[in-house]
């Protein structure tokens, strides 16, 4: 869009932001043109759900119009679209309840009959972000988690940023002198571990004020890309080093938090559960990827409440820490094999320690299309405001998401 356009738009449509987004136009533009009882049907991306840059197109469909029912399409529905799509029903009129159904995203030939939407209270939408709920039972579980004392936001014990472009850097093989930092060229974050395949050196002295996410230190670094299990990675780092635009530092400002506690949160079913079901990138077929924003407003139990449960998740995750660290070493199938039940092992007493933390002692079960099997827990299936939660769960029988 040139930027007389982008002038334009930024004048006859104030709930643009940032990104130009025709799409958006055109959805305004026809809202305001239509009748009072009026209905307005399109297909776009997800990306306007939940992302960051859609804030005040959200804020004009709650409250200045309305949102009828919202329709997530799996992958690949459009043979040309790159990105993820969905069907929408707005209103001009304001509602107290939308529907909503998402399908697996690998779906194939989906059936648009017999569908069993969820209805959400609109007053489940909340400033100032007014983000879509996608799944109700994630959205109580984190409200209930973000409204209690002993929890904080990951944001609020932690200074964060994303990684650095290597493009930025005139990187050597020596470092010339002591601002000259280690930069990891090639590797990767996976969960509890992190693979350097390959370190450069790049100097910081035009970034000081970057440094500090880079400098020898307890951090945890995250990972930008969520996984094909729908997962979140992350793993601990001490050292000195820069990293590449995919992995994002955590670096702890609170010393009364144990980041060995943390990164087992981080790393559970539970947290990647309720990561990708209140976000609609989370899951796009071309890039599934986390934002800093999101990730820092996670809502994390502190040591007070459950002490047992802190001392006992920091040893477990020390334990898989070591184990992770071994696994490439081990050539043996036999040991191998060990190894990983080891690990399988540990992970499912991590995800169950989590699940104390955040009062889910039902063991709720994230499956494979991004719900809970609510069989465990029917307080969370049945409960109020008009959400026929157990309906969306009857036809997701699918097997349970392995680390």
């Amino acid at each position: 869009m040139l930027e007389y356009e982008k002038l334009y738009y930024r004048e006859k449509y104030k709930e643009l932001e940032r990104k130009y987004d025709s799409s958006i136009v055109f959805i305004l533009s026809m809202l305001r043109k239509l009748n009072p009882s009026g209905i307005l049907g399109f297909i776009s991306s997800l990306t306007w759900q939940t992302g960051e840059n859609y804030r005040k197109l959200r804020e004009y469909l709650f409250s200045r119009a309305g949102v009828v029912r919202l329709l997530n399409l799996p992958f690949d529905v459009f043979k040309s679209a790159y990105v993820d799509t969905g069907i929408y029903i707005l209103s001009k009129a304001s509602s107290e309840r939308y529907e909503i159904f998402r399908f697996p995203k690998r779906e194939r030939l989906p059936s648009m009959e017999d569908i069993s939407y969820t209805h959400v209270p609109v007053k489940l939408v909340v400033p100032p972000d007014y983000k879509i709920v996608l799944d109700p039972v994630a959205q109580q579980i984190l409200t209930k988690a973000s409204s209690n004392g002993l929890f904080a936001s990951l944001g609020d014990f932690t200074i964060s940023t994303q990684g650095l472009a290597s493009n930025r850097y005139q990187l050597k093989t020596k470092a010339n002198s002591e601002n000259w930092y280690p930069f990891m060229a090639k590797g990767q974050v996976y969960r509890y571990c992190l693979e350097v395949d390959d370190v450069k050196y790049a100097n910081m002295d035009e970034q000081p004020s970057l440094k500090r996410f880079y400098e020898s230190g307890q951090k945890i670094l995250i990972r930008r890309v969520v996984n094909r299990q729908d997962r979140l990675m992350a793993t601990l780092f001490n050292g000195k080093m820069v990293f590449k635009k995919d992995i994002n530092p955590f670096v702890i400002t609170d010393k009364k938090w144990n980041l060995t506690y943390v990164l087992g949160i981080l790393n559970s079913q539970l947290l990647s559960y309720l990561y990708v079901n209140t976000s609609s990138i989370a899951t796009k077929d071309d890039f599934r990827q986390t934002t800093l924003a999101e990730l820092r407003r996670l809502p994390i139990p502190s040591r007070q409440v459950g002490l047992d449960i802190h001392d006992r998740m920091v040893s477990l995750v020390k334990k898989m820490l070591t184990l992770h660290e071994k696994l490439p070493n081990t050539k043996s199938g036999h040991h191998r094999t060990v190894l990983q039940r080891q690990i399988a092992a540990t992970d499912r007493q991590i995800d169950q320690l989590v699940y104390e933390l955040y009062e889910l002692h039902g063991k709720p079960r994230p499956t494979k299309s991004h719900r809970l099997d609510l069989a465990h827990r029917p307080d969370l299936a049945r409960w109020g405001d008009g959400i026929r939660a157990s309906a969306v769960y009857d036809r997701l029988r699918e097997e349970e998401v392995t680390a």
